[in-house]
């Protein structure tokens, strides 16, 4: 019975040891700001986009043979809320995504394309048009 006992502890021992040393890193840093551009007025230069959403998308890439690959729009993976500096912040794994800033009537203003890596800081902000 000691044996058996004792193998356990080892066995657990060994297992747990593998997975701290042997887990890579499979998720990068995805972080940026939202804001909206000068107006005429100068009324909102600079100022953060806090009315509107970051959505992520996974883009799958389809191929055929002999062809350059195209990405077909996933379906949305988050929907961020942006803190009061217009500010985003996720972890995502390796692949490529389409962003989408999207307004409060559900209409997309700005779009853009980014390629993850692991282990990978990555940042995109956004400047929308003037707020009217």
């Amino acid at each position: 019975m000691r044996k058996v006992v004792w193998f356990g502890i080892l066995a657990l021992a060994v297992l747990l040891a593998g997975c701290k040393t042997g887990t890579p890193t499979i998720y990068g840093t995805l972080s940026g700001t939202v804001t909206y551009a000068q107006s005429a007025d100068n009324s909102n230069a600079g100022q953060p986009a806090t009315d509107v959403i970051v959505r992520i998308r996974l883009l799958e890439q389809q191929t055929q043979q002999g062809a350059a690959p195209v990405y077909i729009q996933g379906e949305v993976l988050f929907e961020l809320v942006l803190d009061e500096k217009g500010g985003y912040k996720v972890e995502l794994p390796k692949g490529q995504y389409l962003l989408e800033v999207v307004g409060k009537s559900g209409a997309v203003l700005a779009k853009q394309m980014i390629l993850m890596q692991p282990g990978k800081s990555l940042r995109a902000d956004f400047n929308l048009p003037p707020k009217e």
